[in-house]
């Protein structure tokens, strides 16, 4: 199941399908980001700066891969770490540039 959420996580950015994307969030989400702004709270303020993330791209894209995923399930909760490459695409799908982030995520069972 929870390879599953990476795999929809990678697609919904390759379509820039937003409502999909923020589809994985709860809507208290806390997101830790590094780029303009520190952190976002709610799914509400997450969201604008996803949709600004996909418009920003153009006619680019982001192919998205996992590396050294490590997962810890118990009680209903789990702790997934990864490091994640988001590569920009071109419409024929050559990679033009990449750049790889450290996750965290903590994912509760409801």
């Amino acid at each position: 199941m929870l390879q599953d959420i990476l795999q929809k996580y990678s697609q919904s950015i390759l379509d820039k399908d937003l409502e999909s994307y923020c589809s994985l969030y709860d809507d208290n989400i806390l997101v830790y980001d590094m780029w303009q702004q520190w952190s976002f709270k709610g799914i509400k303020e997450w969201k604008r700066n996803v949709q600004d993330w996909f418009s920003s791209l153009g006619e680019l894209r982001d192919k998205v891969s996992f590396e050294d995923v490590d997962i810890i399930e118990k009680n209903g909760m789990a702790l997934v770490t990864a490091i994640v490459r988001f590569a920009a695409i071109d419409q024929q799908g050559v990679e033009l540039r990449y750049l790889q982030n450290r996750f965290s995520w903590v994912l509760v069972k409801e």
